[in-house]
């Protein structure tokens, strides 16, 4: 007469153990992941809107700066992103007309300045730093 024992064996049990410990690894080590990517994103996107508002910024403190300023510089905060800015003037050039023809007669003699600044920008949000360079122009019509 043979008898059943009912439940596992200990090398059934070991080895559900170690199928679940995996599964439980995989899936936390997936959630981690996503996580990280979502927090990233979420950086990127606080970046992305804030930037828009700092470029405008920037460029009214430019346009609207004396126009014999050579260096500018700034700092603020827009929308929990912090950001910093120099800029320095790389070329300027006057812009005249003159001359006999009726159009320069009723303008009489007009001259506009113009200048070309090179900016530089680091904007941090949320440990997230970035760094940017553009060019702006300003002038004035006499």
């Amino acid at each position: 007469m043979m008898h059943h024992k009912k439940g596992f064996t200990l090398v059934e049990l070991l080895v559900s153990v170690v199928i679940l410990l995996a599964v439980i690894t995989t899936t936390s080590m997936l959630y981690r992941g996503a996580f990280i990517s979502s927090e990233k994103a979420t950086k990127y996107v606080q970046l992305s809107t804030a930037i828009t508002g700092i470029l405008d910024t920037i460029r009214f403190e430019i346009r609207h700066a004396p126009f014999e300023q050579t260096s500018l510089e700034g700092n603020g905060t827009n929308g929990g992103v912090l950001y910093r800015w120099d800029a320095s003037v790389i070329k300027e050039k006057n812009d005249s007309i003159s001359g006999s023809s009726d159009i320069a007669m009723k303008l009489q003699t007009t001259s506009n300045r113009y200048k070309l600044w090179q900016v530089s920008l680091e904007v941090e949000a949320q440990g997230l730093i970035r760094q940017y360079q553009f060019k702006e122009v300003n002038w004035r019509g006499r």
